[in-house]
């Protein structure tokens, strides 16, 4: 049996409310999810209960979100890029509501929470965003343009890039700063002319780890199946994954190869499941991901993000 690590002993983390409109020149509001080319493989839930693992007292938790639509805004969790779920205002932009929710950062519970919870930029004024053809320009002020090292500027450009291709509609994403397109970002730099997209962020690592969690977002309400989806490098050829209730009983667990990414000198597969469960009430779970390579027990490059389990009838 492997054992649970202690995420969800240490979610006593309120869950964020999403972050103000903030203006826009226009914005467009496309569908929130691409349906996949295949169907991914379903993995079925144990017929009997798992034997408890890891704690033995259910942590705290707050009553579960009671807003059905969320966008992702991507931040830094544990030192690696990451979606955060946010819930949609009736009526609001999501592509508006998910780049001003990446750009005010995380909450104070978020930033003392374990892991820590930061986003790659603080209340960061959205000066302009328009979307056509598949591509975003974004207008930052300068301020988002002083991020600290390598690692500052790659992750910082992958949130935004991520929290904006997020969305079906847009492929690639071009940085203005003040109202001027720039060709270089950050004091190292990267050369983000003519657009950035996901594939800039996978020939190498540093906006990520060697597994990566993209679905489902920290703090997101799921119901059964849930899809479990992201990358992990390559020369992995597999990962494995678990789901678990707030009671740290396993609902399920399985292993899935990866697919190559159709990229040149691509560090990175991706990998998709889908993952059937059953509740009796909304709860905060957890799913892990890993490196496959080295067997189920060693759990290797281990990836957890907590999200809320709800039942059939939410």
């Amino acid at each position: 049996m492997k054992r649970l690590p202690p995420l969800l002993v240490a979610l006593l983390i309120v869950v964020a409310a999403c972050g103000g409109a903030g203006e826009t020149t226009t914005s467009v509001a496309p569908t929130t999810s691409a349906a996949p080319t295949t169907e991914p493989p379903i993995i079925e839930p144990p017929t009997t209960a798992s034997s408890t693992i890891g704690p033995t007292t259910p942590p705290t938790i707050t009553a579960p979100p009671t807003s059905v639509e969320h966008v992702s805004a991507y931040m830094s969790v544990g030192g690696w890029v990451a979606p955060v779920a946010r819930a949609l205002e009736p009526g609001a932009d999501p592509v508006l509501a998910a780049v001003t929710a990446m750009l005010a950062g995380s909450t104070a519970d978020e930033k003392a929470g374990s892991p820590s919870i930061h986003g790659v930029a603080e209340d960061v004024e959205l000066l302009g965003l328009t979307v056509a053809n598949g591509v975003a320009v974004v207008d930052l002020p300068k301020e988002f343009d002083t991020p600290t090292g390598t690692s500052g500027e790659t992750q910082t450009l992958a949130a935004l890039t991520f929290t904006l291709t997020e969305f079906d509609d847009i492929n690639e994403v071009v940085l203005m700063i003040d109202g001027e397109r720039i060709q270089y970002f950050g004091g190292h730099g990267w050369d983000i002319t003519p657009s950035i997209d996901r594939d800039t962020f996978m020939a190498n690592e540093g906006a990520f780890g060697a597994v990566a969690v993209c679905e489902p977002a920290w703090w997101l309400p799921v119901t059964s199946p849930v899809t479990v989806a992201g990358y992990a490098q390559g020369f992995l050829g597999n990962v494995m994954f678990a789901l678990y209730d707030n009671e740290g009983l396993e609902l399920a667990s399985g292993e899935v190869a990866l697919t190559p990414l159709a990229v040149d000198f691509a560090t990175y597969g991706s990998y998709e499941i889908s993952i059937p469960y059953t509740v009796d009430f909304a709860q905060l779970g957890a799913v892990m991901v890993w490196d496959g390579s080295a067997g189920a027990s060693v759990q290797a490059n281990l990836v957890e993000q907590a999200i809320w389990l709800m039942p059939g009838s939410y």
